[in-house]
């Protein structure tokens, strides 16, 4: 299992940046630990993700990806502070 901060937009604004586009996250977190482990991995990219909204007593989101042995890739999704 891998464990990887910011997800698909996080991916789609590093991939644009890199493009020589100009690219910024639309994304809120929470004030819990997996924030400040988000937060923390964007910041070893060119991405900045100081201006990213923190919200009171909301947990960050969280998707799961599997992929089982025949290859059906599934997603579950806990928007924790995107809802908020």
């Amino acid at each position: 299992m891998s464990r990887v901060g910011g997800g698909k937009t996080a991916k789609v604004t590093y991939l644009a940046q890199k493009l020589g586009r100009e690219a910024v996250l639309l994304w809120r977190v929470g004030d819990d630990d997996l924030a400040e482990q988000t937060l923390a991995s964007l910041r070893q990219t060119p991405i900045n993700p100081d201006p990213v909204p923190r919200v009171e007593d909301a947990e960050t989101a969280i998707s799961v990806i599997t992929v089982p042995p025949d290859g059906k890739k599934g997603n579950v999704l806990a928007s924790g502070a995107n809802e908020a």
